[in-house]
């Protein structure tokens, strides 16, 4: 069974080319991508198709706004925000 990372596409009509060819069989183009080039395509489609779940959109939107409410904390604790013109 072949590794779907290790395919080749030609550029030119997008017709599969087997590992070790230099050039397409189907029209006749010559092949200039690297293992390390479509190593790299590989790893920024994985990235591109990376989704968070539900519970990790939640734990993440419930940490920023407890940052959020944090800092606003720290800015009234400092005297640099004023509420009712009390400080807290």
């Amino acid at each position: 069974m072949e590794n779907s990372q290790n395919k080749v596409m030609c550029k030119n009509c997008g017709a599969e080319i087997k590992e070790g060819n230099n050039f397409c069989t189907n029209c006749g183009m010559k092949i200039v991508e690297d293992k390390e080039n479509n190593n790299q395509t590989t790893k920024n489609k994985k990235l591109k198709d990376f989704k968070y779940t539900k519970k990790e959109k939640i734990g993440i939107v419930f940490i920023t706004i407890f940052v959020i409410i944090f800092m606003i904390y720290l800015l009234i604790k400092q005297g640099v925000i004023k509420i009712g013109g009390f400080y807290l």
